[in-house]
């Protein structure tokens, strides 16, 4: 198996969005707006917020769960209940990265 680096896969995905938006596509409506709050559950008042890091990685923190920022990675990591490298080689063949298949 390559080795897979967290940072061209960021890359590769505009510094993560695109996985954000792949798991929350309603995201996509706040990144231009500066009330930047989007549901990620079925609840009265949106409590996670889309922002875009001084690195240029994007994060979504989610105020009605732990209020911990997650990175494109982390999300997919915790949507898909898996480990951190099964996320870099699952989005690695999702975006077709170092050589890995997708499947």
């Amino acid at each position: 198996m390559p080795y897979l680096d967290q940072n061209e896969i960021l890359k590769a995905t505009h510094g993560g969005l695109d996985i954000i938006l792949s798991y929350y596509p309603q995201a996509n409506n706040t990144r231009n707006v500066k009330k930047n709050e989007f549901k990620i559950r079925d609840e009265n008042t949106p409590s996670a917020r889309l922002k875009q890091l001084d690195d240029g990685n994007w994060v979504v923190t989610d105020f009605g769960d732990d209020s911990i920022p997650r990175s494109g990675i982390q999300i997919c990591m915790k949507e898909e209940d898996i480990s951190y490298r099964e996320a870099l080689v699952k989005l690695a063949g999702k975006y077709g990265i170092g050589g890995i298949d997708p499947k």
